[in-house]
């Protein structure tokens, strides 16, 4: 049953990660303040997807594939900066870690009186490449 919850959770995170790419000039920055977003909005559905409640998630096809396909939408949010960034995998993962950790200091509420909103368009447009130079 948590399986079949968390594979839900997996589906709809992947969906509004991808929504918010598509819609926006710096699809990277804004899959990263959906991620923050759905984590704030269901905070019970994102620690079922990324903690330890469902222990063996190789036991689900259907979570599998949940997680493959929030993966392959995350990763293709990091296509958008092929040319600037030169090993990927490690920039996708950088990425990854700052929005998630982000996601959980705010779950955790070790940032009171922030919006979490807020923090991650700051923390994500900082961790964004700018091919020009200088501040964006």
């Amino acid at each position: 049953m948590l399986a079949a919850l968390a594979t839900q959770g997996f589906e709809s995170f992947a969906e509004d990660m991808k929504k918010a790419s598509a819609q926006s000039p710096e699809p990277f920055a804004e899959m990263g303040v959906a991620y923050v977003r759905f984590a704030v909005d269901h905070p019970g559905m994102f620690r079922l997807m990324f903690g330890p409640s469902v222990a063996d998630r190789s036991r689900s096809p259907d979570l599998v594939a949940a997680i493959a396909k929030s993966t392959r939408v995350f990763n293709q949010g990091m296509e958008a900066c092929k040319g600037v960034i030169s090993d990927s995998r490690l920039t996708a993962l950088r990425s990854w870690a700052l929005v998630h950790g982000l996601s959980m200091l705010v779950l955790d509420g070790m940032l009171p009186g922030f919006d979490a909103e807020t923090l991650a368009r700051a923390v994500t447009k900082s961790a964004k490449p700018n091919p020009g130079g200088g501040s964006s």
